[in-house]
């Protein structure tokens, strides 16, 4: 298979940091790159959350808020006397 070279500019310290992290995973940012390439090419979507810090991605969708009203206000749900009704309700 032949390999072509990918130049990528990055701020000094964020490759720096970078570089600690993945040599305690015992990885190379090539390593790192062609996994995440590879990774966008399988699944034709970026491998991860493009988000500025952790908490944004720990906000809730639309979908999620919604199940949420519904759980705290008894919309939807059903209740159970016993962990035996409840996993005969769910066929299991």
């Amino acid at each position: 298979m032949a390999t072509k070279t990918i130049t990528v500019r990055v701020d000094e310290d964020v490759k720096q940091k970078a570089e600690v992290i993945l040599s305690e995973i015992g990885i190379n940012t090539t390593t790192l790159f062609n996994a995440c390439l590879k990774a966008l090419v399988r699944e034709k979507k970026i491998p991860f959350a493009l988000v500025g810090n952790d908490y944004v991605s720990q906000i809730p969708n639309e979908t999620t808020l919604r199940a949420m009203y519904e759980a705290e206000n008894d919309i939807n749900t059903h209740k159970f006397d016993n962990a035996d009704d409840m996993f005969r309700e769910l066929g299991i």
